[in-house]
């Protein structure tokens, strides 16, 4: 199944399960995301001593996201969603770990570096409900992404409710202050990366790429059939009537098939060969027939 196309029967059930993947990988991404933003605002102005700077650790995920957010679609491109989202994920665990260190640490730049990275992670999980539509019938669409953007409430609305109980657990464990919830944070990364890993398969958007790539070599294979007909047709009418030859016109704009296809029976019409040409003018009508349904 991943190195041939798949068919309508696949299709349908592999995009099922991709919508199904990525939506637990929507959950875990917003409960990661929606703590450590919360959280990174009261971070930086713990650490920084002022106030007013609390607003770069929002700043820093957006920037963040916006860095590697076309590179991360234009590897997906080559390699897949798959990888590109695991990327992703592997930004956002660095990140989490740079930000737990700077807050033992005390470093303000360090801190920032971190949230940053946790927003280039958030970028992979932003591109995650553009992989809902890589397989999705057209009609179909609008539903498996709204599915899949619907369950990142889920984890936005949960990971915020997890500070609480996220600071309890960070002093278990001899964490610094307000770093409890990026173990949650962790944990849910982590998940994600794996379930990815584990379960995107086959690659949604590798898969799309073959169908298309299908699709065009059977396109390209039924106009070169047409092709064909049309200029045996057309030499059968040449040699039954006293036209000029129109086999060389035909043959050079062969590519175009439906431009083809109308100059050959405006020809045809004009010449008068659908009154002379008998049996070749039927093969050059069947032709015709053939290219309307392939248009």
């Amino acid at each position: 199944m991943t190195d041939v196309a798949l068919t309508a029967a696949q299709q349908t059930a592999v995009q099922r399960r991709t919508v199904l993947v990525l939506s637990f990988g929507q959950v875990l991404g917003g409960i990661a995301f929606g703590a450590t933003v919360s959280l990174g605002a009261l971070l930086a102005a713990d650490i920084s001593g002022n106030d007013a700077l609390s607003g770069l650790a929002t700043a820093s995920v957006t920037l963040g996201a916006a860095a590697c957010a076309i590179p991360l679609a234009r590897l997906a491109a080559r390699v897949g969603r798959r990888r590109a989202l695991t990327l992703g994920n592997l930004f956002a665990l660095v990140g989490i770990a740079v930000v737990i260190l700077a807050a033992a640490l005390r470093i303000f730049p360090l801190l920032l570096a971190g949230i940053l990275m946790i927003g280039a992670g958030n970028a992979g999980n932003l591109q995650s409900r553009f992989a809902a539509t890589d397989l999705a019938a057209p009609q179909h669409r609008g539903r498996d992404l709204s599915i899949v953007v619907w369950s990142t409430t889920i984890g936005g609305v949960a990971g915020p409710l997890l500070l609480g109980p996220g600071e309890i657990v960070g002093q278990a464990v001899g964490m610094p202050p307000q770093t409890g919830s990026y173990l949650f944070s962790f944990v849910a990364q982590c998940a994600a990366l794996l379930l990815y890993i584990v379960a995107l398969r086959p690659d949604p958007l590798l898969a799309a790429q073959r169908l298309a790539k299908a699709s065009t070599a059977a396109l390209s294979a039924s106009g070169s059939e047409v092709n064909s007909v049309f200029c045996g047709g057309v030499a059968s009418i040449d040699q039954a009537s006293a036209a000029p030859p129109i086999s060389e016109t035909i043959s050079a704009i062969g590519p175009a098939r439906r431009t083809a296809g109308c100059a050959m029976t405006l020809r045809i019409c004009s010449s008068g060969f659908a009154k002379r040409s008998g049996i070749a003018g039927e093969v050059v009508v069947s032709a015709l027939a053939i290219l309307h349904r392939h248009a």
